[in-house]
């Protein structure tokens, strides 16, 4: 996959998904992207970052906001801190999803 879409609860979570025993991040091609719609913290999400970029990966963090009808619509707001390379592989995949995509800084972390 170019982009992965990641929402999780908590940073813990996010942990496990990426990094934990069957984690995902090992299995992405170097160029991928993640784009992670979840509040996890302003802590966890530079740190993540760094661990993917140990993988040749992206990390977009795109915190969402709308609920599952918007989504369905494609009608949600995005606040999103990412490199903007990063950002514009993940572009595609935000454009289908937000009606308002608001970009807040150019790091991972800024989303939050």
């Amino acid at each position: 996959a170019d982009a992965l879409l990641l929402a999780v609860r908590n940073s813990e979570q996010l942990d496990e998904v990426l990094f934990g025993e069957d984690g995902v991040a090992a299995t992405l091609q170097p160029g991928a992207v993640v784009i992670l719609t979840s509040t996890v913290g302003t802590e966890a999400v530079p740190a993540t970052a760094a661990r993917l970029a140990g993988h040749g990966v992206g990390l977009v963090d795109a915190p969402l906001s709308g609920g599952p009808v918007r989504a369905g619509q494609g009608d949600l707001l995005i606040v999103v801190g990412a490199a903007p390379g990063h950002l514009e592989k993940a572009r595609p995949v935000l454009g289908l999803l937000a009606s308002t995509l608001t970009i807040v800084g150019d790091k991972p972390g800024d989303g939050q």
